[in-house]
């Protein structure tokens, strides 16, 4: 894609960002602009060509706007069943949908600002899994004491415990499978205000179902969980300087399932009792 082309779908991606930050309901914006992108590129391989050159604009927030069309441009494509939208935009609903009911989401979870090395989780979740207990997931991944503050953000929305002083959607109210729907989109999530560890959460395949798998799990990783109120990605590179004994390479994976294996996620464990009855 040569700069020019580019051009154009950057400049919608940023449309639609400052549409949502100026004041619109969330989600808004890229349901009518689905609906703009539906009347007029009609054919379904032109339209997946035109998000795809959104998502190779170079845009910072490109995947997230890219993700969020998709879904809207899906939704509002599907002639049977109904569903107030949106700002109370009617569209469409599929009940069989890309991401089918009991599917897996595999997600690779990196520390942003940490190096030499690199700190992240491979994980395997359910799609349906919702973000309060995708908290649970990365604490027990990283390694995570917990107890500090979070929020996930998808560019578009911040959730996370409500309260009227932050403002946080309701975390416990969003399926993971509600941000991120292909390979490649992402949402951030950032643990602890004061350090500001914040993670890049990106959705790397869409597994079928397999009431077999045990979920959630660490399929792999890199690198020590930084020290709880050491004070952020900057101080740590100075903390691992000094020879205090710590391997900042130390990853055990086997510790990290430990720590995930007392974790329940409803989702998963509804879809398995169910399957079991049958």
């Amino acid at each position: 894609m040569t700069e020019d082309d580019r051009d154009e779908p950057w400049l919608l991606v940023e449309t639609i960002v400052h549409a949502e930050d100026g004041g619109l309901p969330p989600g808004l914006a890229p349901f009518l602009f689905a609906g703009a992108i539906r009347q007029t590129v009609a054919d379904d391989a032109d339209i997946e060509a035109v998000l795809a050159g959104i998502r190779g604009c170079g845009h910072p927030r490109a995947a997230q706007v890219a993700g969020a069309l998709s879904a809207a441009v899906n939704m509002l494509a599907s002639p049977s069943g109904g569903l107030i939208g949106p700002g109370g935009l009617v569209v469409a609903f599929d009940d069989d949908d890309d991401i089918g009911d009991g599917a897996l989401f595999q997600l690779k979870i990196t520390v942003r600002g940490v190096s030499k090395p690199p700190v992240w989780r491979r994980v395997l979740v359910p799609a349906a899994i919702t973000l309060d207990e995708l908290h649970e997931v990365i604490l027990g991944a990283m390694g995570w004491i917990g107890g500090h503050l979070h929020v996930f953000d998808d560019h578009f929305t911040e959730y996370g415990v409500p309260g009227d002083e932050l403002g946080f959607e309701d975390e416990a109210d969003v399926a993971l499978a509600d941000l991120v729907t292909e390979p490649g989109d992402r949402v951030v999530y950032t643990y602890d205000f004061g350090d500001d560890w914040t993670h890049d959460i990106k959705l790397e395949k869409v597994l079928p179902p397999d009431p077999a798998a045990r979920v959630p799990v660490c399929l792999a990783g890199k690198g020590a969980c930084p020290p709880e109120d050491c004070g952020g990605a900057w101080a740590y590179a100075e903390l691992k300087e000094e020879p205090d004994g710590s391997d900042p390479a130390a990853f055990s994976i086997d510790a990290a399932n430990a720590r995930l294996r007392h974790i329940s996620v409803a989702a998963h464990s509804v879809r398995k009792s169910v399957g079991q009855d049958r």
